[in-house]
């Protein structure tokens, strides 16, 4: 292809070093742990075609300041960004989210 088509597990985990990202279109889906312990990420810019962030996607990224989920997102699993004390935008209209844990929800205060 032409393009990147998906995302692997594991794909920018480790990577100490990412400090925002833009994710394309075309991509549907985050995958479990795609941006695990990425410590310096701060910006996320998320496809508008997202659908479903997996497992542990986010897990450890404790300095990211702002991510906006996109209209289309359905599916929050385990892990995925939340609220905290450097969060500038963090989860944005939750009530959307059909398939979301718990915790989630408590983290965050909704």
């Amino acid at each position: 292809p032409e393009y990147l088509e998906k995302l692997g597990a594991y794909v920018f985990a480790e990577c100490t070093s990412l400090t925002s990202i833009v994710i394309p279109e075309y991509i549907t889906e985050i995958p479990s742990n795609a941006f695990a312990n990425c410590t310096s990420l701060e910006f996320v810019q998320l496809s508008e075609e997202l659908r479903t962030i997996r497992m542990d996607a986010f897990s450890q990224t404790r300095n990211l300041k702002e991510i906006e989920f996109p209209k289309k997102l359905t599916t929050i699993a385990a892990n995925a960004p939340t609220a905290n004390q450097n969060t500038k935008n963090p989860i944005v209209a939750i009530s959307r989210i059909t398939n979301t844990p718990a915790i989630i929800n408590h983290i965050c205060h909704i």
